[in-house]
């Protein structure tokens, strides 16, 4: 027969993909009408709930208001309920956790049906269309010379996975930080669960001499959580020198230096006097070889200013000396490498004041350098020496800093704007705020008040002891009362309150799986070597 000529191809092509396109627009009529179906029902399911929910909300606020000025004065100030009835501590048992249940429960998106089904119900017109196009042209494409892909290689070099994240965060075997710690294990196993089969993981790096360690094994507060073991750097054994700040880098480093960090990917460090809010991927934060999230810190005016020409070498990339502080994320090359010189340089700032301080015994200086510390006083070491230390060994190693917004923020500011979102309770509205919630410093939720070192002496531990009474922080109260009082409900409020559910949900825990007697938990055991206890 005869050979095609060039007309006849462009029309059997022009028909090919006439046919084709006819085919997406009418699987995207009939995908349109279904989706269409479904947001109808949705928007009849959504209408009923809303109903129902404004009918308890009602009802609640009956309640509230004929238990009159009882019920607020319960609620006033931030303090360790004391002994009382049996019905009485279940009753404050209650008020302590329901919020951090339904933030556990919620958290991190609302319903699925609700927001995420509407979503794809409205795209699946055009996506199941265009999916359809592909599966038809897909031998098309495979003999065109088209260019080459990179599969969406993620930055640790592997073909889409995630790496595997290690949160570590410092401690010591003293009762504070037991509570601390046990509302921030709260907190990620209300995020993590399982880890995600371990690929993400969170570890206390716990701050214990033997003397301390051979007591401390006897207490609920070993059993936390997976916990790491080291020199208890507040009484440094470099120096001589006495002070709890060398523990955050004294524990990285000996964490580093250890077997537990085999097979570590991405860190995130953070402090113990914290809680999470939401899942944290560090490569999702920008964190890759040479290149470290943090947080940025406006009062380290030292990183500018001419202090850290006073302690790095001359030939320092002064352009990366920033003022990162709080919460740090790496990959675990840089952290190997700043580890050693964050203690380094933590015991340099603190033992060398003259440096910045012109009353001090053989300085050269004519005037004070300040260094942003708002608390010491001329001639006193600051506390924030340690968070120079970090500064100045990450200057020292080279690696640029990122810093994003929504990372880290204290409930007594409320910080915004932030891009994530907390649900802190069913009657609470979803809110901004930041991955990472710090309560370093006090809050105020209308008249209610609450700071953590009013609970310096609160010791959970004590539970196995005859006539403990279990003892909860009194709970943050509701946007609710917080209107009825007149006060401003924001996302200082929201935050604090997220802070308070998790610390007492965090002790609910401590009190029903450690207390009674038999509880196991999995430690890992340093500096050197890992290895298995149980109590």
């Amino acid at each position: 027969g005869k050979k095609p000529n060039g007309l006849y191809a462009v029309l059997l092509a022009t028909g090919f993909f006439a046919l084709i396109f006819w085919l997406v627009w009418f699987v995207g009529k009939v995908c349109e009408t279904g989706s269409n179906a479904v947001e109808r029902w949705q928007a009849r399911r959504t209408k009923a709930a809303r109903a129902a929910a404004h009918a308890k909300a009602a009802e609640r606020l009956a309640a509230e208001a004929a238990e009159g000025e009882a019920k607020k004065d319960q609620y006033r100030v931030g303090r360790v309920l004391g002994p009382g009835s049996e019905g009485t501590r279940r009753a404050g048992l209650a008020r302590g956790v329901q919020g951090a249940w339904a933030a556990a429960a919620r958290m991190g998106g609302g319903s699925g049906l609700g927001g995420g089904g509407r979503r794809i119900g409205r795209n699946a017109s055009p996506i199941a269309g265009w999916l359809l196009a592909l599966v038809l042209l897909s031998p098309l494409a495979r003999a065109l010379p088209l260019g080459g892909s990179d599969g969406g290689v993620t930055e640790d070099g592997g073909s889409g996975r995630l790496p595997r994240v290690d949160i570590l965060f410092t401690a010591e075997c003293v009762p504070p930080f037991d509570w601390m710690a046990a509302g921030l294990f709260e907190s990620f196993r209300a995020l993590y669960g399982d880890g995600n089969g371990g690929r993400v993981r969170m570890t206390r790096l716990l701050a214990c001499s033997p003397q301390q360690l051979e007591g401390y094994r006897e207490t609920p507060g070993w059993r936390l959580g997976p916990t790491f073991v080291h020199t208890n750097y507040k009484h440094n054994p470099h120096n001589g020198e006495t002070s709890g700040s060398y523990n955050k880098p004294g524990s990285i480093m000996h964490w580093t230096q250890s077997a537990e960090a085999n097979g570590a990917e991405t860190i995130l460090f953070i402090d113990a006097d914290m809680v999470l809010t939401r899942r944290i991927e560090p490569v999702e934060l920008g964190v890759k070889p040479g290149t470290v999230a943090s947080a940025k810190v406006h009062y380290l005016v030292g990183c500018f200013n001419g202090l850290a020409q006073r302690f790095l070498p001359t030939a320092t990339d002064w352009s990366k000396v920033q003022p990162a502080g709080w919460v740090h994320s790496f990959h675990i090359s840089d952290i190997f490498r700043i580890a050693p010189r964050w203690l380094h340089y933590t015991e340099q700032t603190r033992t060398r004041p003259n440096e910045y301080w012109a009353s001090s015994p053989n300085s050269t200086l004519k005037a004070d350098i300040p260094t942003g510390d708002a608390y010491a006083k001329p001639g006193q070491v600051p506390w924030i020496c340690e968070m120079y230390g970090y500064a100045f060994a990450a200057a020292e190693a080279g690696v640029t800093h990122v810093f994003p917004p929504d990372l880290v923020g204290y409930p007594s500011n409320g910080w915004s704007p932030f891009r994530a979102k907390i649900v802190v309770s069913p009657e609470f509205p979803e809110i901004s705020g930041p991955a990472v919630l710090h309560y370093g410093i006090d809050f105020k939720i209308g008249g209610y008040s609450w700071n953590k070192m009013v609970f310096k002496d609160f010791d959970p531990g004590k539970c196995l002891s005859p006539g403990f009474a279990f003892s909860f922080f009194a709970a943050a109260p509701s946007r609710t009362l917080v209107e009825q009082e007149g006060g401003r409900w924001g996302e200082q409020a929201a935050q604090g309150s997220t802070v308070v559910a998790y610390l007492n949900a965090g002790l609910c825990t401590y009190y029903r799986t450690l207390c009674a007697l038999g509880a196991e938990v999995a430690i890992a055991y340093g500096p050197s070597a890992s290895s298995s206890a149980s109590s």
